[in-house]
């Protein structure tokens, strides 16, 4: 059976290089469009960005375009997609997490989210697609939000959390992602589908530090700290520029924030792993 020429879009984040080896493994050819050049594998070209944003490197007819690219961006590109087959591209679950948040920050990206899905969606009569939104993606490695709560316990050996921590969570592991994003390819069941894609499993914020804490090899030690008092301590190192973090963060510790994926592991055939994060490959 004849495999479709593959476009990857971005490729620096944690994913291009889960992506990558599975689409190399699957059969599949192609281009890879980044800023920097990359080694690649021979069954993958490298594409420079300047290249495809100035019209030099065309899409290829009939091919599978999937965009590691923030959404926004893929939305803005949309126009050079004219001769592919298929978009395969990322949203997030911010698009609803956000979209009532105080921070003016949150609630712009939950709105950019959503005018390029609808953008993206505008399209779907001359360009089939599928939108992916994940929630907490990583890779207990080189991700920024899973490593960032790691680093905080290896350094002070405890980790606070806001009341109970009781807001549910659902990380997914890159490589799940990935996986995810090459079931799509050509399968008619999710064309023209946005996917809420999570982890093999929901867990309260506070037990997804402990499974954090035990992945680091240590006893999780957790502090409960009440929620004003968090908040306040967050706003002052956000004045002092100790952190980029919003205060509004601390209220999401208590709110539900997962997803479920029943649909997506239905129409992709794949479950994603449970929450299990290895540190011991990571930067200590």
């Amino acid at each position: 059976m004849h495999k479709p020429n593959i476009v990857v879009l971005g490729y620096s984040g944690l994913i291009g290089r889960q992506l990558i080896p599975q689409l190399i493994a699957a059969g599949f050819t192609g281009q890879v469009v980044s800023r920097s050049r990359r080694e690649l594998p021979g069954a993958f070209e490298w594409i420079d960005s300047l290249n495809f944003i100035d019209g030099t490197f065309s899409i290829p007819v009939e091919s599978v375009v999937l965009s590691l690219c923030k959404l926004p961006l893929t939305a803005e590109f949309s126009s050079k997609f004219a001769q592919a087959n298929q978009l395969i591209a990322l949203s997030s679950t911010s698009v609803f997490t956000k979209q009532s948040s105080s921070d003016p920050g949150e609630l712009r990206l939950s709105q950019r989210l959503q005018t390029a899905e609808e953008l993206i969606q505008a399209t779907s009569e001359d360009l089939p697609y599928t939108i992916l939104r994940p929630t907490i993606i990583y890779d207990a490695e080189t991700d920024v939000s899973i490593n960032q709560i790691a680093k905080i316990i290896r350094r002070y050996g405890f980790f606070a959390v806001a009341g109970r921590g009781s807001g549910l969570r659902q990380p997914i592991h890159a490589a799940d992602v990935a996986a995810m994003m090459v079931q799509c390819i050509e399968r008619d069941a999710v064309k023209n589908v946005a996917l809420n894609i999570s982890g093999g499993e929901p867990l309260s914020y506070r037990k997804m530090v402990e499974r954090i804490a035990v992945g680091i090899g240590t006893k999780p030690r957790i502090v409960s700290v009440p929620v004003w008092l968090l908040k306040g301590l967050v706003s002052v190192m956000r004045i002092l520029t100790l952190t980029k973090h919003s205060p509004n963060m601390i209220d999401r510790m208590n709110n539900d924030m997962a997803f479920d994926n029943s649909k997506a592991v239905a129409l992709l055939e794949i479950q994603p792993r449970k929450f299990h994060p290895d540190f011991t490959h990571s930067e200590q």
